[in-house]
């Protein structure tokens, strides 16, 4: 609510834990977030499957950020742009030069 007051034009969220599961783990305070704030929201961590961006969408989550699906599941990446258009990004985290994932946990040698 903060950043909001403070006249931010969108909130991040970032599942950090999620990231390095490969699955949500923080859903019910997303959506708690979500729910309470006017601004659009975009979230990204521990996204990997179609049925979650539609889960997330239907919760009030406007733009779905997809990270390490990316470099290991391209077609969900082409699936989920056809299905749900504008709301999703492709994040690319780096580290020392190299595309990590998995909440930056793994290096890919990309």
């Amino acid at each position: 609510m903060q950043w909001q007051s403070l006249g931010a034009p969108r909130l991040h969220i970032v599942d950090l834990d999620g990231a390095a599961r490969g699955e949500l783990l923080n859903l019910d305070i997303i959506k708690d977030i979500a729910s309470c704030v006017l601004i659009p929201t975009q979230l990204g961590g521990g996204i990997r499957q179609l049925e979650t961006i539609e889960q997330l969408l239907k919760a009030g989550i406007e733009r779905v950020i997809l990270g390490t699906t990316a470099v290991e599941d391209p077609e969900l990446i082409k699936e989920a742009c056809r299905r749900f258009n504008e709301a999703i990004i492709v994040g690319i985290d780096t580290w020392e030069g190299n595309i990590a994932i998995r909440g930056w946990r793994k290096e890919t040698g990309l």
